[in-house]
């Protein structure tokens, strides 16, 4: 577990937002609030702006999909990053505000995570890591996708050829056409009736 003990560091903590601002607190020696946007410009701002803090923690709760671009921004800025699962920060906010909620006490109490809940960096997956795993994401959704439509291509087919065993229709075979018939004649009506 690291804690911030070296007097020069400050502790950062950033409340993600999706649409709105980001609201981030930076305590220790230096006192400053700040609101940056989520965009490819705010987390230039962001970089710039934490240089100067090079080496210290920042702490965020990985909200959405906002935790992987403000981590990238946060490491390019020479600082560590750490998360704080939601449950625990509404637990630690709840007990040293109550229920009052804003995007700048998060802030403020994420800062304060680092020595609280012992908050460790995190390992920030490069771009090409990041890349591939959404390539398999993808080719499995396809690959389910086409196994699904096969099933269900095997179902109607045996609805349609009811007189051939399932274990031996084959799409790529032609079917045996003696036994088609359209189950909606008077013959099926008793059947089913």
């Amino acid at each position: 577990m690291q804690v911030n003990t070296s007097p020069s560091r400050v502790s950062i903590g950033i409340d993600a937002a999706v649409v709105a601002s980001h609201q981030i607190a930076i305590r220790g020696e230096v006192r400053e609030d700040l609101t940056v946007p989520p965009t490819l410009a705010g987390l230039a701002e962001l970089t710039e702006r934490l240089e100067r803090y090079a080496g210290s923690m920042v702490v965020a709760e990985p909200t959405g999909g906002t935790w992987l671009p403000l981590a990238h921004a946060v490491t390019d800025a020479g600082c560590d990053i750490g998360f704080v699962a939601n449950r625990d920060s509404a637990r630690l906010r709840k007990a040293i505000v109550g229920a009052n909620k804003t995007d700048m006490i998060d802030a403020d109490m994420l800062a304060h995570c680092e020595n609280v809940l012992g908050v460790v960096p995190a390992a920030v997956p490069p771009p090409g890591q990041i890349a591939l795993r959404r390539a398999i994401r993808r080719r499995h959704v396809a690959t389910v996708d086409a196994h699904r439509v096969e099933c269900r291509l095997w179902a109607l087919s045996a609805w349609v050829f009811p007189c051939q065993p399932p274990s031996f229709v084959s799409i790529a075979r032609a079917p045996r056409l003696h036994c088609v018939h359209i189950r909606t004649g008077p013959r099926w009506r008793e059947h089913v009736a």
